[in-house]
């Protein structure tokens, strides 16, 4: 997999830290970590409102200092947002048609199940055998639309680009 978009949700509290709370969330995740099952990203970065590829921000909303715009590259250059868009924010502020088109993708949940195509990973979880709760992780990926839609308004929702 060379890359990956993958949309963290996280609770609204954390938006004073959200890189903190970015690597937290993905960190169960990271290769070489020595549960295969789960090993995915490499790298990471926040991407989405420069390219199209995050979420429409609803009308009015455009100049929230809540909205999550993307990181500079690592040679610093920035990367503006393309007018009206956003790597992400709280739910809700983003128009919820781009938000349903996310779940059409991949998701890490609150509660740490990475969605990639249907197959859902725990992040405290060894393998799908030591797996527990996987019915949990298997809700979330046949409706990761419903997903979302349930979070409240004011859950942080963020579009990273992960190499794996």
């Amino acid at each position: 997999m060379a890359g990956i978009r993958v949309t963290v949700c996280l609770l609204a509290a954390v938006r004073a830290d959200l890189g903190v709370a970015l690597a937290e969330a993905m960190a169960p995740f990271e290769m070489w970590s020595g549960f295969e099952w789960r090993e995915i990203w490499d790298s990471w970065t926040i991407r989405g409102g420069s390219d199209g590829g995050g979420f429409s921000v609803l009308c009015g909303h455009e100049n929230d200092p809540r909205l999550v715009h993307d990181w500079p590259r690592d040679d610093g250059e920035l990367l503006p947002s393309v007018p009206g868009m956003c790597a992400g924010g709280p739910r809700g502020l983003l128009d919820s048609s781009t938000v349903r088109s996310a779940a059409g993708r991949d998701l890490l949940t609150l509660d740490g199940w990475w969605i990639e195509d249907g197959y859902p990973v725990h992040g405290a979880c060894d393998s799908p055998q030591a797996c527990s709760h996987l019915a949990d992780g298997q809700r979330y990926a046949s409706d990761a639309a419903g997903y979302l839609d349930a979070l409240a308004a004011d859950a942080i929702l963020v579009k990273l680009k992960c190499h794996g």
